[in-house]
C-alpha cells in the first residue's frame, strides 16, 4: 500500500474516531442531566426537576440534530474499526438505559400527582354539604330535586 492510500484509508477512521467523540461528549452529558433529573424525582425535588426541563429539552434537540448529522456520515462509521463501532454501540446502549430509566421515573412520578389530584377532588367532593347544590361541568345542577341547565355567562352577575 502506497503512503497516500494509507492516509486516505486513515482519513475516515480520524474522522468517525472525532464524529464518536462527538456523540460521547454530547450524550455524556445529556445522560448526566437525565441522571440529575431522575435522582430529582426520586427525592421529590421538584423545584430542581423543573429548573432542569428547558435545559434538558434544548440538549435533546441538540442531540436530534447531531444524530441527524451523524446518519449522514454513515459511510465514514461504516470504514471505522471494531473498536470505534463497539465504542458506539456502548454509548447508544447506556443512553438508551438513562432514558428509559428517566422516562419510568418521570410516567411514575406523573401517576403520582394524578393520584394526589384524584384524592383532593374526592375530599372536597365528601366535604361539600350535601343541601348545596352543585353543578356538573355541563351546567346540570346535580340536586336530587332539579336537573335543570344553569346558562350563566362569565360576565353576568348573579
Amino acid at each position: 500500500m502506497s503512503h497516500s492510500q494509507a492516509l486516505l484509508n486513515a482519513i475516515p477512521a480520524t474522522e468517525a474516531n472525532a464524529i464518536i467523540n462527538r456523540v460521547e461528549s454530547m450524550v455524556g452529558q445529556l445522560t448526566g442531566l437525565l441522571d440529575q433529573e431522575t435522582t430529582a424525582l426520586k427525592q421529590g425535588d421538584l423545584d430542581l426537576a423543573t429548573s432542569l426541563f428547558d435545559r434538558k429539552n434544548y440538549m435533546l434537540r441538540q442531540y436530534q440534530d447531531m444524530i441527524e448529522d451523524v446518519s449522514r456520515k454513515k459511510d465514514v462509521l461504516r470504514r471505522a474499526d471494531e473498536d470505534t463501532k463497539d465504542k458506539l454501540e456502548n454509548i447508544q446502549r447506556d443512553f438508551s438505559h438513562s432514558l428509559n430509566k428517566n422516562r419510568k421515573t418521570l410516567d411514575a412520578s406523573r401517576k403520582a400527582v394524578e393520584r394526589l389530584a384524584g384524592t383532593i377532588m374526592t375530599t372536597v367532593r365528601q366535604s361539600v354539604p350535601p343541601t348545596h347544590d352543585s353543578y356538573t361541568a355541563e351546567g346540570v345542577m346535580e340536586s336530587e330535586q332539579q336537573r335543570r341547565r344553569m346558562s350563566v355567562k362569565v360576565n353576568e352577575v348573579l
